[in-house]
């Protein structure tokens, strides 16, 4: 799995890879049909695609009985809520920048929540602290 590669340790360079081809099969499914279809089509697209990952979690945590029922499909109604408002975002970003900007964006997003989860601060606060860095020198240019 991607969490025990390097020995247990992740590198944040190895997980931004990996996330920038997922990031990019997804940007290209959510954000490349705009013109053609809609930002409301492609938004609901895109967030479909990730309902089946929030039905998986929602089933390991009532199956392991870490939550009550209630509390766990509060959590998975909370993170479908997330992940359409990250969908709103991204669709932002492909407006102001285009596809490869949204491709980024999504793959340092998702390099993010993996480092996150795999409790390596450090690194995600310099994957975080660059692109805040960057967010400020391209929007001073425009």
């Amino acid at each position: 799995s991607l969490l025990d590669v390097g020995g247990g340790k992740l590198t944040a360079p190895l997980v931004f890879l990996t996330m920038l081809l997922v990031a990019s099969f997804e940007e290209f499914i959510g954000r490349a049909f705009i013109p053609y279809v809609g930002a409301g089509l492609s938004t609901y697209t895109f967030t479909t695609l990730h309902i089946p990952k929030l039905a998986t979690i929602e089933t390991a945590i009532s199956t392991m009985g870490l939550l009550a029922p209630v509390t766990a499909t509060a959590l998975i109604a909370s993170s479908a809520l997330c992940i359409g408002l990250v969908a709103c975002i991204l669709v932002h970003v492909w407006r102001r920048g285009g596809l490869l900007a949204s491709i980024l964006t999504h793959a340092l997003y998702n390099t993010i929540i993996i480092l996150l989860a795999a409790r390596q601060v450090l690194p995600a606060s310099i994957v975080l602290g660059a692109l805040s860095i960057a967010s400020v020198i391209f929007a001073r240019k425009r």
